[in-house]
């Protein structure tokens, strides 16, 4: 069906209109009102309308819509008066315009000329189509027919004719015709909003989805760019997928926004939509951006030492200035100056009272309110000698010390201060001398004279207003380079460098020229800007380029030297050995202790860090010791390594040997571990606080060379692990467990070639049978042991074991007598007495005699008292025929347990409590515990807990369930004085076994026959008589199951 719409005429001839092709969704014919005769269902047509205040020039003709007088000028314009139309789509439904057409005709005569626009944006903006239609019509007897083809959708549009030429008469439109269709709108998809903005501390932005209409389409909203980073500064999952139901025509996202505590200014998140289904589409309004507003204020810039330098001054300015009283400050920053930056400038001297700062000349503080200096531009404060603040452009000032003070150079000698984010104490009068600046750091420090004039008797003499000590360890931060002179600047190479190059060069006094006049100084002026470089300076990096004093800190590659927390890495090639020498200069600075947070001998050096071979030299370590090279790049010569510090710490050395001459641990916290690394100690090791673990008898111990010796083990700290002592001293060996120092101790060996290695476990002494005993002997304690080993020499030695009440649970007072010393000898526990202790001071017994064989040791009582706990007679471990971890332990005398928490670990480090078993508290007590979720390789282990909340460990045992006995050697290595265990997850069940000794190639070396005690003693024997070296251990069980595992002799 045909829709017509009718527009607007401009003209005065009538002619007929012949039929358009086509569909007509807006149809006007031959009314004077203006009103359409019909407009396409969906659609809503409007009158026509005259535009630019033209009223209707009456009815030239007698039927069509009068328009105006149209305008006679030959060329158009967009001024010309003109008929409008309005055509819009009603809701759900869009228009395709495809053509135009008006039927004209005035009243006058001549040629007759319409043109016709369009918009689809409400009039805002107008689409001409360009060519004009030119119908030369006279007369209301004559109608001509203006078209224009076109392709617009939207969903609505207006249209305007404007006619003009040469010509005269009234204009009409006789007929108007819109082509086209109206058809359904596919639901489409359009954000809410194309912009919106959220504080960086807002939580959560809100972006609003809508649907045209509701339909059952889903849509994916995608980030497709922004400023902002992901998951640093918001979270969001791209592309998020709504999914629409056909109810609903609105969703919203809620994105999470992190604030970064960080002023980095406003960034911006973009978010399109794409890929609709179900045959919706995408609105115009597809992306949206999203602005996070910064919510820190920009900071100031944080300056260190050296990042400032003067680099010219000029004391007596005179005839060189409008004001005669100024004097001038050049000044360069190695850093870009952001607003509000702060700076403090004094010239009063430093320790005119000692550690105090004189108060009578100037201290101010410089705030920058510029948009930003760009690092290396020359930076001039003029300040005045009538007392006024110094100026400088960009740059407020303050005072900040005794009203009436200035900040002005004195002529002949003069020094300056620049320092940041401390506070000024005044002091408490002027002149008082006790001025002070607390909390902040100093920059930079210069003299106008050649060296820094120490006050000659502090207290503060009044006439020395040009005197200055140089601040602490300010002396790489510092220049003094030339000799009293009023007129001084850096002049000299000014290329592209470095900051550490341009600190040296500005520190180097052959750079700087001194001038007879301002007039000279001002002819020779510093450039406006210097390049820096890039090139960081790396905090405790060594270059010993200038000396071998560890105290200089031109030897820094930042210039300072390192304190506890900076790391330290020698690691060139190049320049000196770093030497910490308590005599060298500049050493007093730093109380003569040189310090590092870790400390690295990196592969790549060939420098040695060398203590000197005498005085008292002191190094603190409060991180990790890092040897990468080797023991011969490390030479401790008389010095004293203390590792301090509350974090745990690690000594790591290639080749797994560090010799110490002094060893300290003084810790506020935290450990120190021996990684696959003997510590040697040829001087003393002072225990004061922290332990020491050493977990390994060949590759991590402590060894005391001969002649050294130990102090001030105590609870808090001792070694947890193995201890070696060589000589022929006698020893405290300073080893402890559990938060116990436990100290075992031997009488002087006959040569210096001879060492015993020992360790002490609070465990029970397992597998060690303490009812195989002495009959001297009433019980044999079940908390504690040692082992001692003779590992080099034939020597035999008094042993010393020490007791706490406590520690070794339960010593009877007034029956420290009935303690012997016990020791196993593979089968059973021998009585060797017991004699007043004369080298563990206090709470120790002596063995009777001098012992000859070594192997564990442990506490007995030759009567009933002396409790020495419950005794854990029995701990083993099989896989039962479910294949479960079958856990069964015997005890006997149990006194005030209440149980036991069965623990099990994977790695035999990590242990968790799978379960408790209560005790019995009865004499003679048989357990049993049922691990159903044993798999693959475990640990086991029993916290026996008594009554009071006090707890200790079992031995841990191992079960494998691709096995069915557990094999385990040790000690692993072993040397031959030590007497060698066999362990078996199941041993309960083994009667009798067979071991043989295999060499590497697979050659029999011996074999033994019987159970598993007589086994031992005989596979020890046998394991004497070998050389050091690598032997495999092959097992037999009765029932056939052979077992094998690696020995190494050493």
């Amino acid at each position: 069906m045909k829709k017509i719409i009718a527009l607007f005429c401009i003209g005065a001839l009538f002619l007929l209109f012949s039929e358009v092709n086509g569909q007509f969704i807006y149809e006007y014919t031959n009314n004077t009102s203006g009103n359409p005769n019909s407009v396409a269902a969906n659609a809503t047509g409007g009158n026509l309308t005259r535009e630019n205040g033209a009223t209707a020039p009456g009815s030239p003709c007698s039927t069509g819509f009068s328009s105006t007088s149209h305008s006679t000028s030959a060329t158009y314009s967009t001024s010309h008066t003109a008929v409008q139309v309005i055509l819009s789509a009603n809701s759900g439904y869009s228009l395709s315009v495809t053509g135009f057409s008006v039927g004209l005709r005035r009243s006058g005569s001549g040629p007759q000329s319409a043109r016709l626009a369009y918009s689809v944006d409400g009039g805002v903006t107008w689409i001409d189509k360009g060519s004009d239609d030119s119908p030369n019509n006279a007369g209301c007897g004559t109608t001509t027919t203006a078209t224009w083809t076109t392709s617009v959708p939207t969903t609505s549009i207006r249209f305007r004719v404007y006619l003009f030429n040469s010509g005269t008469g009234n204009s009409q439109i006789l007929n108007l015709y819109i082509n086209g269709t109206v058809v359904p709108t596919a639901p489409s998809f359009s954000f809410a909003a194309s912009a919106t903005s959220i504080a960086e501390n807002g939580a959560n932005v809100s972006v609003v989805v809508n649907q045209s209409t509701a339909a059952v389409c889903n849509v994916n909203v995608v980030r497709i760019g922004g400023t902002a980073v992901p998951s640093v500064e918001f979270t969001f999952s791209s592309p998020t997928t709504l999914n629409f139901d056909g109810t609903s025509t609105t969703q919203t996202i809620n994105i999470p926004i992190i604030d970064d505590f960080v002023a980095d200014g406003n960034k911006t998140i973009i978010l399109e939509l794409q890929s609709p289904t179900g045959g919706c589409s995408i609105g115009s309004l597809h992306q949206i951006t999203i602005t996070i507003i910064d919510d820190e204020i920009s900071p100031s810039t944080i300056l260190e030492p050296g990042d400032v330098m003067i680099v010219g001054v000029d004391a007596k300015a005179g005839g060189c200035e409008a004001n005669h009283n100024v004097d001038v400050i050049e000044w360069i920053c190695f850093k870009n100056i952001t607003t509000g930056t702060t700076i403090d400038i004094t010239d009063n001297g430093y320790s005119a009272s000692t550690g105090f700062w004189r108060n009578s000349e100037g201290t101010v503080r410089a705030t920058y309110n510029g948009p930003g200096i760009t690092a290396g531009t020359k930076i001039v404060f003029k300040t005045y000698t009538s007392g006024d603040l110094p100026t400088a452009p960009d740059w407020s000032f303050s005072n900040i010390n005794f009203p009436g003070t200035s900040l002005a150079l004195n002529m002949g000698g003069d020094q300056l201060y620049f320092m940041q984010g401390g506070t000024w104490n005044m002091g408490t009068s002027v002149g008082s001398a006790d001025a002070s600046y607390v909390g902040g750091k100093f920059l930079f420090a210069f003299s106008t004279n050649s060296a820094w004039n120490d006050f000659e008797i502090p207290p503060y003499s009044s006439n020395k207003s040009y005197h200055s000590s140089l601040y602490p360890n300010m002396r790489c931060f510092s220049a003094a380079p030339t000799s009293a002179t009023d007129w001084s600047r850096y002049n000299g190479v000014i290329t592209a460098a470095t900051q550490r190059e341009w600190i040296d060069r500005v520190k180097n006094p052959s750079n700087w020229t001194s001038y007879s006049s301002c007039t000279n100084w001002a002819a020779s002026p510093f450039p406006a800007s210097v390049t820096i470089n890039p090139g960081t300076m790396v905090s405790g990096k060594w270059l010993g380029g200038f000396n071998s004093n560890w105290f200089d800190c031109n030897n820094w590659d930042d210039f300072r030297v390192p304190d506890n927390t900076t790391d330290v890495s020698i690691e060139l090639t190049t320049g000196n050995n770093p030497t910490i020498d308590a005599t060298a200069s500049y050493s007093d600075e730093f109380s003569d202790i040189a310090q590092a947070r870790k400390l690295t001998i990196a592969s790549s050096t060939n420098r040695t860090l060398t203590f000197p071979a005498s005085g008292t030299h002191t190094l603190e370590v409060y991180g990790n010791w890092d040897n990468q090279k080797g023991q011969s790049f490390f030479t401790e010569g008389n010095g004293s390594v203390h590792f301090r510090g509350g974090l745990n710490q690690t000594i790591t050395t290639q080749g797994g040997v560090e010799r110490f001459y002094n060893i300290v641990f003084n810790k506020t916290g935290g450990n120190v571990t021996l990684n696959s690394t003997n510590a040697e100690i040829s001087g003393s090791a002072t225990f004061t606080a922290g332990r020491v673990n050493a977990p390994n008898a060949t590759t991590a111990r402590m060894e005391f060379l001969d002649n050294a010796t130990t102090t001030g083990a105590n609870n808090n700290s001792y070694v947890n692990g193995w201890v070696r002592k060589v000589g022929n001293d006698a020893f405290v060996f300073p080893v402890g467990d559990d938060g116990f120092y436990a100290p075992i101790a031997i009488s002087a060996p006959a040569n210096t070639t001879d060492h015993f290695t020992a360790t002490y476990d609070r465990v029970y002494p397992t597998p060690y049978s303490i009812l195989s005993k002495d009959p001297t002997l009433d019980h044999v304690g079940n908390c504690e042991h040692w082992i001692l080993n003779r590992t080099n020499g034939t020597s035999n030695v008094f042993v010393e074991l020490s007791y706490d009440n406590t520690r070794s649970c339960g010593i009877t007072t007034g029956q420290e007598s009935a303690l012997r010393v016990a020791r196993w000898d593979g089968a059973v526990w021998r009585d060797h007495g017991n004699t007043t202790a004369t080298l563990i001071p206090t709470n120790a017994i002596r063995s009777g005699a001098a012992i000859s064989s070594f192997s564990p040791f442990t506490l007995a009582s030759a009567n009933s008292f002396n409790p020495l706990p419950l005794e854990l007679l029995t701990f083993k471990g099989k896989i039962n025929h479910k294949g479960e971890a079958e856990l069964t332990w015997q005890t006997a005398s149990e006194l005030n347990i209440a149980g036991f928490e069965v623990e099990k670990s994977t790695d035999n480090r990590e242990f968790r409590k799978i379960g408790f078993v209560n005790a019995k508290n009865a004499n003679l007590n048989a357990y049993s515990f049922i691990d159903k979720d044993f798999a693959g390789l475990s640990y086991y282990r029993l916290r026996v807990v008594e009554t009071n909340k006090t707890f200790r460990y079992s031995q841990t045992i191992s079960l494998d369930k691709t096995k069915a006995v557990q094999l385990l050697i040790y000690p692993n290595p072993a040397s031959e004085k030590d007497f060698v265990r066999v362990a078996l997850g199941a041993r309960n069940e083994i009667n009798s076994i067979s071991i043989q000794i295999l060499s590497q190639t697979g050659k029999i070396l011996a074999e033994v026959v019987g159970n598993l005690e007589t086994t031992e003693t005989q596979l020890t024997e046998k394991l004497q008589n070998l050389p050091k070296g690598l032997y495999i251990i092959r097992l037999q069980t009765e029932n056939g199951e052979m077992l094998t595992a690696k020995f190494v002799k050493q």
